[in-house]
């Protein structure tokens, strides 16, 4: 048999409410956004290493670029 439990009070109510809301506000910034879109070889990187990458690519095709 199911007993229904009674006289919760407004403390307890409200409390789980609170418990309830701060829990339900949580967000975990991942990335995974961003790097899903990325191509295959730069996912997993970090931006810097992308940056690196970027410009070891464009120096090996002769280029010359300039940090700003």
């Amino acid at each position: 048999m199911n007993k229904k439990r009674e006289g919760i009070s407004q403390t307890e109510l409200d409390e789980t409410w609170d418990r309830f809301v701060r829990f339900n506000s949580l967000s975990f910034a991942t990335g995974r956004g961003l790097q899903s879109i990325l191509p295959a070889d730069e996912q997993g990187l970090t931006n810097r290493e992308r940056e690196d990458k970027v410009f070891a690519e464009a120096k090996a095709q002769g280029r010359n670029i300039e940090k700003v």
